[in-house]
This record gives structure tokens, sequence and C-alpha cells, in this order.
């Protein structure tokens, strides 16, 4: 379970990479906001070590991985729009 938790930080901590460089403010603030409760919340798991071994458990941590991929690749895909646009608007020139 420790290494469902690793990934999820580690998603975590490049999602905030891509988040911190959106220009669209109404995007960026609440997803800076978001992986970094997230990331916060992963780091006291992991340090706490509050690994129980049930299947609610496991299923919270998996959940949790899924939704942070899900986040992450929304997070991309707008972060690759926004160059696409940027080499657009300069091979027109």
């Amino acid at each position: 379970m420790w290494l469902i938790s690793f990934i999820t930080e580690i998603i975590c901590i490049i999602s905030l990479y891509y988040s911190m460089q959106l220009k669209n403010l109404r995007l960026k603030i609440p997803a800076i906001i978001a992986f970094s409760l997230l990331l916060m919340g992963k780091t006291i798991d992991l340090l706490a070590d509050i690994a129980l071994n049930t299947l609610l458990a496991i299923f919270t941590e998996l959940l949790e991985l899924f939704v942070t991929i899900g986040f992450f690749t929304l997070i991309y895909y707008t972060y690759i729009n926004r160059i696409k646009k940027k080499r657009r608007r300069g091979s027109r020139k």
C-alpha cells in the first residue's frame, strides 16, 4: 500500500510543476491548492505509517491514485494545448 501512496505523491509533484506553469488563473490556483493539500495528506500518511490493511483502506488509496492521475491528465493536456497554441502563433507571423 505504501507503493500506491508513493506513486500518488510522485504524480502530485509532477502535477504541481505543470500547474504552476499554467497561465489561466481560474485553473492554476485551484489546481495548486488541490495538489498541495493532497501531497501534504499523502506525506502525513506515509510519515505516520497509517496504512491499515483493510479493504476500505486499499480502495481509498486506489481511488486517490486514479483521481490524481485524472487531474494530472487534465493539467498536462491543458499545458500541452497552451504550448501548441504558442507554436501556431509563432509560425503564422
